[in-house]
């Protein structure tokens, strides 16, 4: 038994020096039970454009700075600082020559502490920056439109801004306005109202555009897209540059929302009475909200497409 002892010691001994890489390996949680870093975005998927520019953000309560790594099927593509200070936020632009494709994340390391560290929850995808521009006339009244191809669709980067003798609206009845942001119309309008060649995309063109930039859960009613609204934004990088145009109500003379919302009518039909699918876009919010509206009522903005309307 005395010869027993001292080997049964040096196996648990030998035992417990192969379990420490393990347990010490263990991302370091808090006392809380939470992690000491997270990524708040990009953390939940969604599309980035090259050459555009992002605010990465995350939370991190002990580090005095951290380093930031883009990784791409979890192998570092590109180191994007070495060392910035733990504020929460660092303002990155993609670089032009990055790979487009899928299964990107970041990650972010404490400087101080191997242990503490963060990567993105969801991959993104990385896309081109869009490479064909063109524009056309509207022969009624003279107008020139910009468009943009975005992935397989040719769409307006403006505002329609059509204005004949009734049925288009300037908000609060300023022309100037139009001028900026393009009339208002019922939705009935402004299908009816399409320049030859073009016309009010399908809800399923729309869905279209959103598959390109990342968007999941198409079908759902509400926001979707953890970073597709701020891509069609103004400056967003895909072209499309959506203004908040706001809406209005013509029937009461009521017009909301300037430089806060826009929205924009689809050509099809939701549900009972009235109501159409929508897109809405929000100062506040960086999805795209995929709404009901109600033709009767409200009057939009509108975006065109090039080519035949598919309404399945």
């Amino acid at each position: 038994m005395e010869i027993v002892k001292p080997i049964l010691n040096r196996t648990i001994f030998f035992i417990i020096l192969l379990l420490i890489p393990f347990v010490s390996c263990e991302k370091e949680i808090g006392s809380s039970g939470e992690p000491e870093s997270i990524i708040l975005f990009p953390n939940e998927g969604g599309a980035f454009v090259k050459g555009s520019t992002y605010t990465i953000t995350w939370s991190d309560s002990k580090s005095s700075s951290v380093r930031i790594k883009l990784l791409k099927s979890g192998v570092r593509n590109l180191q994007i600082t070495n060392a910035t200070e733990n504020n929460g936020e660092f303002i990155w632009t993609l670089p032009d020559d990055i790979e487009a494709g899928n299964d990107y994340t970041i990650k972010i390391s404490s400087n101080s502490d191997d242990f503490i560290y963060a990567e993105s929850e969801s991959p993104f995808s990385v896309i081109d920056k869009p490479s064909e521009y063109s524009e056309f006339i509207d022969i009624r009244d003279g107008q020139t439109y910009k468009t943009v191809k975005i992935g397989s669709q040719w769409w307006m980067t403006e505002n329609f801004n059509y204005q004949p003798e009734s049925e288009s609206y300037c908000y609060n009845y300023d022309l100037n306005i139009c001028e900026e942001f393009g009339s208002l119309y019922k939705r009935s309008y402004a299908k009816s109202f399409a320049p030859t060649g073009w016309h009010l995309p399908s809800d399923d063109e729309w869905k279209t555009m959103e598959t390109y930039i990342g968007v999941i859960g198409l079908n759902d009613e509400g926001y979707r897209g953890s970073n597709a609204g701020l891509l069609l934004k103004e400056g967003g990088g895909l072209g499309f540059d959506a203004k908040y145009a706001g809406y209005g109500m013509p029937r009461y003379g009521r017009y909301s929302s300037l430089n806060e919302l826009t929205y924009f009518w689809t050509s099809t039909y939701a549900s009972k009475g009235t109501y159409y699918w929508a897109r809405q876009l929000s100062l506040n919010e960086n999805g795209i909200n995929r709404i009901k509206m109600n033709n009767r009522y409200y009057a939009l903005s509108v975006r065109y497409v090039k080519g035949d309307l598919i309404e399945k």
